[in-house]
Parts: C-alpha cells; sequence; structure tokens
C-alpha cells in the first residue's frame, strides 16, 4: 500500500502484491518498486498513486533491495546471505545508466545518504563480519574496526559523513547476516555516532539493550527512533 497524507485525509492505493522492495523518493513525489516479470525483475518508478509508471532497469537477479537517498539516483543490491556475491549499483535516473560500485562480496549489505556508504560483507567460515566506509564519488573504502550491520545504520543529514549505528556488544559468532535476518540470534546494542572521514565515534546509551533496525533522525537530530527487532517496538532516544 503507498499512502499519501493531504491535510486531514489519507489518499492510498494498493501496490502489486508480489513486489520485492519499495521506497519514496527523498521529496516524496515518486516511489520506487523492485518487481518480478517471468525471468527478470524490473525495477519501476512511480507516482504515489502507481500512475506515470516508468521501468528503469531489467535483470536477472529475483530479489534487490533498493534506496533512494538523493532524487537523481537509486542504490540496487541483491538481498544479502554469506552464501551469495553480492553487487551493488548506482542507477543514474537522468541516463538511465547503473554504475558497478562495489562486488562481488559475500552477504554484501548498505546504508548510504548518496555521497558515503557503509557496507558489510559475510565471512562464513569464522562465522563473523567485516564492516567499510566507502566514498561513492573516489570509490575510496575505509575498514571499520566496529561489525556494523548496515541496517542497523541511519546517516545525518545535518552532519557531513556522519552515520549513526546501533552496534552489536559483543558480536557473536553466527553465520551473517542469514543467522540475524531468520531470526536465529539477537543483539544487544550500543549507539555509536561515527564519522567516515576521521574514523572517529562515540558512543550514547540507547533508552533500553534492544536489537535495534530501522534507525531515524528527526528533523534536528536532537533525537533517534529504532524499532526493537525483538517486539517491534518503537523506541525514542536523545542525543
Amino acid at each position: 500500500l503507498s499512502a499519501r497524507f493531504i491535510a486531514s485525509s489519507t489518499q492510498g492505493v494498493f501496490l502489486p502484491s508480489d513486489l520485492k522492495d519499495i521506497v519514496f523518493s527523498p521529496r516524496g513525489e515518486r516511489v520506487a518498486y523492485v518487481l518480478p516479470d517471468g525471468e527478470e525483475t524490473l525495477v519501476i518508478t512511480a507516482s504515489p498513486d502507481n500512475k506515470n509508471q516508468r521501468t528503469l532497469a531489467r535483470n536477472p537477479f529475483s530479489s534487490w533491495k533498493i534506496s533512494w537517498p538523493e532524487e537523481g539516483n537509486i542504490f540496487l543490491w541483491p538481498r544479502p546471505s554469506a552464501f551469495q556475491d553480492g553487487f551493488l549499483y548506482r542507477l543514474n535516473l537522468a541516463a538511465g545508466t547503473m554504475t558497478k560500485l562495489l562486488g562481488p562480496r559475500l552477504g554484501l549489505d548498505i546504508k548510504t545518504d548518496g555521497k558515503n556508504l557503509v557496507f558489510a560483507e559475510s565471512d562464513p567460515d569464522n562465522k563473523t563480519l567485516a564492516s567499510s566506509f566507502l566514498d561513492v564519488g573516489s570509490l575510496k573504502m575505509a575498514p571499520v574496526n566496529l561489525k556494523i550491520i548496515p541496517s542497523k545504520c541511519a546517516w545525518s543529514r545535518l552532519n557531513k559523513n556522519t552515520a549513526f549505528c546501533a552496534v552489536p556488544v559483543p558480536l557473536a559468532p553466527a553465520v551473517y547476516p542469514d543467522d540475524w535476518l531468520e531470526g536465529k540470534i539477537s543483539f544487544f546494542d550500543v549507539l555509536v555516532k561515527i564519522s567516515s572521514a576521521s574514523l572517529t565515534a562515540a558512543s550514547f546509551e540507547l533508552t533500553e539493550t534492544p536489537d535495534a533496525t530501522e534507525l531515524f533522525l528527526d528533523a534536528d537530530e536532537k533525537n533517534i527512533f529504532y524499532v526493537n527487532r525483538r517486539d517491534g517496538s518503537l523506541w525514542k532516544t536523545e542525543l
């Protein structure tokens, strides 16, 4: 379901039931979603009422994840698994071109603001993962000592090169990200503010010690919100 809030009313439209992922554009004026079509998968943009559809890409991957952090570019990568090579692509909306930024990397997962991204890759033999930052423009990479799961991060809009991540302490041996995504393991997290430029970090106490995911900041970035993956409850922490 796609919905727009207009004054005191809500307008909604049902989207295809078999779509794999969906995001709004940064200004909320369009949506992009991933839809299976026979042996191919389509990347489609549309207005929130699912009109004015435009097919941007066709590819053989069956389960893309999608991010639209800036108006001109969409980022695509397959659903991560420690047993599958992942590739990250940037899709330029004006030119209709796809550029490979990363891959092949086992279990690749990312969180990006369009200029920077944090990514993780799997080490299934040692039952751990490795995390790094990437400058999207220069493709310069910087490994991070912290074990960061990108799904537990949110990028700041007010502070350049800054991400807030819920970091598991400790990161127990497991097959990442599969065991976590399948609910076989759970974490107790510490909130970390980290600079992708200097790699300096500061920590904050979370309201509880949840297995935090779906992090987002309010407009003035005085509060961070997150979902406790254990029970689906929504929490807030002052920064």
